[in-house]
């Protein structure tokens, strides 16, 4: 059995397995390895009697119109393509899908991602081309597929092969950082966030022992830092803490990183992840209005516990990201002010605001493709805002001065945040025009980033 399996690069760069696996875009010019595109390459890879060949053109640099060309001369023939797409590209992808039927036409041609299944009913009626839409995992549906089961056991789930990848795409400041898992979902319920609805609001959680053997595994690519892609890292603390113990036991002596929810952590808990080699922790706090949040059947959290925890951490050399949502429906000025006032409160060493992206996660309404920006990680909503589109932006941008310049940060943020943000921009702003002409789009941003 052949197969091909693409993450596919139109000029612009998208972390494909964050927000729910929606994907999106990135202006800081850093590659974020794909932990779901990655597992499913490498569960295929090691099956037996398959040929995979793959194809992740963000790490590459590979254009899609160049991949095109290159895999109509190469002439091999496949019986399955699998193509992972994101939210602010879908438009592009679906091109490329029907593009991808052209030259491999007897290939069962398969749409992938969140987006994939937000999109299904829409993309059933309207592309052809696409002879399976996937509505789960693109690595859950592989192994159920390759071990002819319904069940996904996700502790038979192979490490993730970077060999299959390149690897040195992504370093970041000089600092190799890799993705791992040892869990799967999110429990909390949160309505803004899509992770929920793509994994029917469980958790899966690995074997420690299987989490500890992937490690050593990865440690041998000589990682400086380990990157846990849990979407609630310590949703189980007393199995956090059993795993952080066999860390310890096994001197396996790695930096790592996770995000979780803080307010549930206590002082013990959080020495011993420090003891297991953490060194950076995130969290999202996301509004300084509480009536808000519940709307978003989100629990109110103990600020003044949170800044407890956040200067134990510091004391400690923990570097601190939280996570700050501006431009809710239902957000003002006033409440704008009150969630900065936290976050100058909470003061963690870092402070990320970003704009509310709106996304639907009921999948029994028909979504069509243009219900989702092109460029842009959010739905084109209806919803009746206090705060326009401008507004929200001045304010993202004003906290983010605001709360660098407090912190000492100006210079960094400028050079590796503002200024890069103005150039990608820059370039969505010349792509527009361009419209679902992939072509026309992959030559407009070439022909961008040689100037």
């Amino acid at each position: 059995m052949n197969m091909l399996m693409i993450r596919a690069y139109y000029g612009i760069n998208i972390h494909s397995d964050s927000q729910g696996e929606l994907g999106s875009t990135v202006y800081n010019g850093n590659v974020n390895p794909d932990l779901v595109f990655i597992m499913a390459a490498t569960i295929a890879d090691q099956a037996e009697n398959v040929n995979v060949d793959i194809i992740d053109g963000i790490a590459q640099e590979t254009f899609a119109d160049d991949m095109l060309d290159e895999l109509a001369q190469q002439g091999k023939e496949y019986d399955y393509i699998f193509l992972k797409a994101s939210a602010p590209m879908v438009r592009l992808d679906i091109e490329l899908a029907v593009r991808l039927k052209e030259i491999f036409p007897n290939a069962r041609l398969c749409f992938a991602g969140h987006i994939a299944k937000l999109l299904k009913i829409w993309l059933s009626s309207n592309i052809r081309q696409i002879d399976e839409i996937i509505d789960i995992p693109l690595d859950f549906y592989l192994y159920k597929m390759l071990n002819n089961t319904d069940v996904v056991d996700i502790n038979k789930f192979p490490c993730p092969d970077y060999g299959l990848f390149p690897v040195q795409s992504y370093v970041e400041q000089d600092c190799l950082r890799l993705a791992l898992q040892a869990s799967r979902g999110c429990n909390m319920g949160c309505r803004y966030c899509p992770y929920s609805a793509f994994y029917n609001n469980t958790i899966l959680f690995y074997d420690v022992e299987k989490v500890i053997e992937d490690i050593k595994v990865m440690k041998e690519m000589n990682p400086e830092v380990l990157l846990f892609r849990d979407q609630f890292f310590t949703a189980d603390k007393e199995r956090v803490k059993y795993l952080c113990k066999r860390m310890i036991e096994e001197k396996l002596d790695i930096h790592w990183t996770c995000e979780t929810r803080l307010e549930f952590l206590d002082e013990e808990l959080m020495d011993l992840m420090i003891q297991a080699g953490m060194t950076m922790i995130c969290f999202g706090v996301e509004s300084g209005d509480d009536a808000i949040l519940e709307s978003y059947n989100r629990n109110k959290a103990d600020y003044d516990a949170i800044a407890s925890k956040v200067k134990f951490l510091e004391r400690r050399g923990v570097l601190t990201l939280a996570f700050y949502i501006i431009g809710f429906p239902k957000d003002t000025w006033e409440s704008a002010e009150m969630t900065l006032n936290l976050a100058l409160k909470i003061g963690s060493t870092i402070a990320q605001f970003s704009p509310y992206e709106p996304c639907v996660t009921d999948t029994e309404k028909e979504l069509e493709p243009d219900d989702f920006y092109m460029y842009r990680n959010t739905m084109i909503n209806h919803e009746n805002y206090s705060l326009d589109s401008d507004e929200i932006t001045y304010l993202v941008d004003a906290f983010s001065t605001i709360y660098n310049f407090l912190h000492g940060e100006l210079g960094n943020n400028y050079h590796n945040e503002a200024k890069r943000k103005k150039e990608h921009l820059e370039m969505i702003e010349n792509l527009m025009s361009y419209g679902n002409n992939m072509e026309a789009v992959c030559q407009a941003a070439k022909n961008y980033m040689r100037k």
